[in-house]
């Protein structure tokens, strides 16, 4: 096959048979092609089109190239086409295409052939700089393509690009059209210039933002070389200009916030002279710190042992320094009287004081001399009138500037007049109002006059009832589903994105209506809402749509209510102010869809928690860390509370994969929670004799967990003699879907004891191996057909075994279960067996293999290899390793006689196999190189070894043979170690004069032959490397021996 690539210098190579060329010459109809050896005289003609071999390759002379040559020569080519093609950064292009080729090729040792970035990046920034024009050196050299003046839908964005001051100065602005518009509508205008991000030969990026309705919205960016008054002037004059030209509008700004530039001050004020110029909070307070800092008071500030300066002072220094702050934030006219003060009672007794205090007065402070006027930079009447006080508005607008590093800025002018973008946005404001006046009711039912002596937060409340309202009007409508295009239009056209925010929309209406409830026609409406939102949730299921996180919009407070509203009535009905509500409660509590969407929206805020982690998780609500910890403890009290209660089993069975989700997070992500949880719980059950048993005994150190176990038991056998009735009577008045629910809620109790277990601290051993018994008589006589059960309730025993013992020989009965499920890979023999646990079936004992057997031992020999490769095992240590092997090895018995259809069971078998049999020949070489005395625990490991392991491994690897299910390097290697650790048997066996061998039929005859050459060469090499270096270790020690 004729493969290119290119050499460091981009010249073709041709790779062809194991040999490279390199291109000779040119004919009219073929192209000749020598071997790239030079020393070698083969070659070879291709068709014109280097696609026809049109004379075979004569006689080498060379070597051929090592396939892994190949291989890094066709990755460094994929480099240079993504270099070429992409914006990705070389390192990462280099880090991407050096992983694709060590899991395209996993026998090649890549870390000693492949290149290092450092030896090929030059050659990669050779090809990305193809596509780039090179820099300027000068203003003059800097030519702008016109395609890098257009914005991203082609309109004009470079607007003025003109030298100036006898061309020794150079001006860039950019804009699009709907900026100037934009820009021409706002009569307060910030402005900021940034150097981080600024390109070569200019000197800043200046940027001028409108500012209106609340928004504030980058419209002119401006590149100069200069930053004097000249420059300002010329940018403003030109944003007149062009606003009168491309658009017909005039310019007309009332105010310009800034930071303390004195020449773009200058400018303005030439420009607009009516307008006003404020100073940047931000800014203002920058400077002072650099002044402390400048008087070497930064100590003041900075908790240390110093005892040069006391607690006392530092508060007094923070206390005048905050007050200097301050001055900018109450009215002008107590300014100075305030800085007066502030000096004679809190100044700090240096040097450094008294310089500051001289820095203030005479540069913000004194009416005759400051350097900028109290009108400039005091922002009180901002404060009042609500505007802002900063631009650090604007410089949220630089990281995507400095991330493309480009001067095509046109993706921050982007016109947001989409519908869709703006729901959500509001739907999340509608949110936040509807806690935040939550709150207020709350308040004022408490203390009704608490609001009155602060008339900021009745105009705030006001105008966020106002808003609200709107809100409200806007989208409780059908209308509003019409408007983002689920209704009339078929279920092919309708995005999920326009699902997901109508069903946004929906849950914060339902909160509100919810949690308010002061409307007559609040029921009704309230299950109008849920209506609508159950119908977009079932088309988004039927349309097999990525579901939203219903409950990210939705609240702890309301999900609480909710659960309280199905769950706990009374609660519910107590916690209600009947004065200012009239719903109907039975005809909320009865609505099938009312219950099916609390559990739903309970559920899905739950697993986003679970999926996305406590740190990154975001809701409207905001709650903390702590807040939420509780949160979810109260949570899990209710539904605990009510799942111990006989109630509907489809409820219950939802309430506990609601338990199971709580129980996930607070494992996850609060260490130590997990016992205040179950405490808080069996304190709110307290009093209730029929859910825990009076007859059993708690251990002393937290006898609430083992009673929460033993209530869980309780729940299990409620559920499942449920089950045992529902089958008598299947497929009579929808017993089959309860019957469907009991299996479920089986798997969540299961779950929820093995979380709830998992802490070995909280009880003592005999009461874990209470648990344990009872978890293995549930799997004995439970004869489920159920696979997530299943695997529900071994994975269960198996956590509970651990803890008491060791659970090696658990596994061992559930591999022997498991092969009297399967047919023997003899067809002669047929296994007879008592089988243990009655939950392995026909129908099970697959799942259980692969999810709960394979798993057990690949952990289980992962840890015994990290042993044997970094600990030296001393005589003691020895027993328990072996028997920790010889249960491995007969577990492994009994699956190699199972006649597996799986390829990929197959195979990780095999590759187990694999590395057990290299840890088995490691151990034995460890003690024929320590020269360790065979114990009795080693000769029943190697009898074991042979008689239970060596003629099924056979058997099993002539059957897959059979069937070709495996690839050809697989059974050579397993073949290799297993005769290797035959080797070293006989080796031990002769050095200490012991018959290792006994068990094993050294004449077993294979039914499947294979190449040696098949075997990696790096593992044939690594092991006789390996076996030359034991042997001249031990030369060495006879030798000293002698000496």
């Amino acid at each position: 096959m004729l493969q290119f690539t290119s050499s460091e210098r981009n010249k073709p190579v041709l790779n062809y048979n194991g040999y490279q060329y390199t291109l000779k010459r040119k004919a009219a109809t073929t192209n000749e092609w020598r071997c790239r050896q030079r020393k070698c005289s083969s070659t070879l003609s291709l068709t014109s089109d280097n696609e026809v071999v049109f004379r075979a390759p004569s006689a080498h002379s060379c070597k051929g190239v090592h396939s892994s040559k190949q291989v890094i020569d066709e990755a460094v080519e994929r480099m240079k086409k993504r270099a070429r093609e992409e914006t990705t950064t070389i390192p990462k292009i280099y880090t991407e295409e050096l992983v694709r080729t060590r899991i395209a090729n996993p026998s090649m040792v890549t870390g000693l052939s492949y290149p290092n970035l450092r030896s090929i990046d030059s050659s990669l920034y050779r090809q990305r700089a193809l596509n780039f024009p090179r820099l300027p050196s000068d203003l003059f050299d800097l030519k702008i393509p016109y395609e890098w003046t257009l914005g991203l839908r082609g309109e004009p964005f470079l607007l003025v690009n003109e030298f100036y001051d006898n061309n020794k100065e150079k001006l860039l602005i950019f804009a699009t059209d709907w900026s100037l518009s934009f820009l021409s509508t706002c009569s307060r205008w910030h402005s900021d210039g940034t150097f981080r991000v600024t390109p070569l030969l200019f000197e800043q990026v200046y940027v001028i933002c409108g500012f209106s309705e609340g928004f504030m919205i980058p419209c002119v960016y401006s590149l100069t070389t200069r930053k004097d008054e000249t420059a300002y002037t010329k940018i403003f004059r030109h944003i007149i200009a062009l606003g009168e030209s491309r658009q017909g509008v005039c310019m007309n700004p009332t105010s310009l916030t800034c930071d303390f530039e004195t020449a773009a001050i200058k400018a303005f004020k030439i420009i607009f002279p009516a307008a006003r110029v404020k100073l940047c909070f931000f800014h203002f307070s920058q400077s002072l710190w650099r002044k402390i800092v400048d008087c070497s008071m930064s100590s003041y500030f900075i908790r240390s042992d110093d005892k040069d300066v006391t607690n006392e002072q530092q508060e007094h220094t923070r206390y005048w320094f905050n007050g200097a702050i301050g001055l900018a934030l109450i009215p002008p006219q107590l300014i100075q009287n305030t800085w007066v003060d502030l000096m004679d009672n809190f100044t700090p007794d240096t040097a450094g004081g008294t310089s500051f205090n001289d820095y203030i007065v005479s540069t913000y402070i004194d009416y005759s001399s400051a350097r900028f006027i109290c009108d400039l930079w005091n922002v009180h009447s901002e404060i009042v009138e609500r505007f802002p006080r900063t631009n650090n508005h604007i410089a949220l607008y630089y990281e995507p500037i400095g991330d493309k590093c480009t001067l095509n800025l046109s993706s921050c002018l982007i016109e947001r007049d989409d519908k869709m973008q703006a729901v959500e946005p509001f739907a999340h404001l509608l949110h936040c109002l509807c806690l935040c006046l939550h709150r207020a009711d709350c308040l004022l039912k408490a203390n009704s006059k608490i609001f009155d002596e602060d008339s900021d937060v009745s105009v705030y409340l006001k105008k966020a009832t106002d808003i609200f309202k709107r809100l409200i009007i806007l989208f409780d409508d059908d209308e509003f589903t019409d408007s983002v295009g689920v209704k009339g239009l078929s279920d092919d056209k309708t995005s999920p994105q326009m699902y997901t925010l109508c069903i946004d929309i929906c849950n914060v209406l339902i909160e509100y209506k919810f949690m308010r409830m002061k409307y007559l026609e609040s029921t009704a409406s309230i299950l109008k809402s849920i209506d609508q939102e159950s119908r977009l949730h079932d088309k988004m299921s039927k349309a097999k749509l990525r579901l939203p996180t219903t409950g990210k919009l939705i609240s702890f407070t309301c999900l609480k209510r909710f659960l309280h509203s199905i769950l706990w009535t009374k609660i519910f009905n107590a916690d209600l102010d009947t004065s200012n509500h009239n719903i109907d409660i039975d005809l909320l509590i009865d609505d099938i869809n009312y219950r099916t969407y609390v559990m739903r929206c309970c559920l899905s805020k739950l697993r986003a928690i679970t999926s996305n982690g406590i740190k990154y998780y975001f809701d409207a609500e905001n709650m903390r860390q702590e807040k939420l910890q509780m949160m979810l403890i109260d949570l899990h009290t209710i539904l605990y509370q009510a799942v111990t209660k006989d109630i509907n089993i489809i409820l219950t069975e939802q309430i506990l994969q609601l338990i199971v989700e709580i129980w996930k997070i607070i494992v996850n992500n609060f260490r130590g929670a997990a016992a205040l949880m179950i405490d808080s719980a069996m304190k709110a059950l307290s009093g209730d004799s029929d859910a825990i048993d009076s007859n059993i005994s708690y251990s002393q150190t937290d006898p609430q967990t083992a009673r929460f176990a033993e209530s869980f038991k309780a729940i299990y056998k409620r559920i499942e003699s449920e089950y045992n009735r529902l089958i008598e009577t299947a497929g009579v008045d929808g017993s089959t879907a309860k019957a469907l629910g009991c299996l479920k809620a089986l798997i969540y109790v299961a779950d929820i004891l093995e979380l709830a277990l998992k802490d070995g601290e909280h009880i003592d051993r005999n009461e874990y191996q209470s648990f344990a018994e009872w978890a293995s008589s549930t799997c004995m006589q439970g004869k489920y057909e159920d696979h997530q059960l299943s695997k529900a309730l071994v994975r269960l025993l198996i956590k509970l075994s651990s803890k008491i013992s060791n659970h090696a020989p658990l596994l061992r009965k559930i591999a022997m279960d498991i092969h009297g499920q399967c047919e023997d890979v003899s067809e002669d023999t047929k296994f007879v067996h008592q089988p243990y646990f009655a939950i392995i079936n026909e129908k099970t004992h697959m799942v259980i293999l692969n999810n709960i057997v394979i798993v057990d031992l690949e952990r289980m020999i992962n840890s015994l290899e990290w042993i044997i490769q970094t600990q030296i095992l001393s005589y003691d240590q020895i027993t328990h390793f072996c028997a920790q092997l010889s249960y491995s090895l007969t577990t492994f018995g009994q699956i190699l006689q199972c006649r597996l259809k799986n390829k990929m069971t197959i195979i990780n078998i095999v590759k187990l196999l694999t590395k057990l049999y290299t840890i088995l020949d490691e151990f034995t070489r460890q003690m024929v190189k320590n020269k360790t005395p065979i114990r009795d625990e080693f000769e029943k490991l190697a009898s074991i070894s042979g008689s239970q392991l060596q003629q099924p491994c056979y058997g099993f690897l002539t059957y897959t043979m059979k069937k070709s299910v495996l690839k050809d390097t697989l059974v050579p290697k397993l073949v290799y170690e297993m005769e290797q650790y035959e080797r070293s048997l006989l080796e031990l066996g002769k050095q200490q004069d012991k018959r290792l061998l006994e068990t094993f039929k050294m004449s077993a005859v294979r039914d499947f032959r294979f190449n040696l050459d098949s075997i990696p060469d790096e593992q044939r090499t690594l092991r006789t490397s390996h076996q030359e270096n034991q042997a001249e270790e031990e030369e060495q020690i006879d030798e000293e021996e002698n000496e």
